[in-house]
């Protein structure tokens, strides 16, 4: 049985030296990378809007929070994956095959 790959703390939304938003850690990477996709949808619909109208500040603020936020989400599932990525320890001659395994 396999663990699922789960997300570390990441934070985000700097303001000076201090960050007041950081994602869960815990979270499956499945979800986390699902809610990364929302919010990047999100913001792919804000920019559209942005190009409509003038006044565009608030609008360039709540982009940069959602970038901010799925790029939060990815970076809290990267050590996840890399870990997944670590090759386990092997016996010096394979059970499976027979096969050596260089070390």
């Amino acid at each position: 049985m396999t663990s699922p790959l789960v997300t570390s703390s990441s934070t985000f939304g700097q303001n000076g030296r201090e960050f007041f938003f950081a994602t869960v850690p815990g979270v499956s990477c499945a979800d986390a990378l699902n809610l990364a996709s929302a919010s990047l949808s999100s913001v792919e619909d804000l920019l559209g809007q942005l190009v409509q109208i003038k006044e565009s500040c608030h609008v360039a603020f709540a982009i940069r929070a959602l970038a901010s936020q799925a790029k939060a989400l990815i970076d809290s599932s990267v050590t996840a994956f890399e870990l997944a990525e670590v090759p386990a320890p092997q016996n010096k001659t394979s059970p499976a095959c027979g096969a050596e395994v260089s070390a």
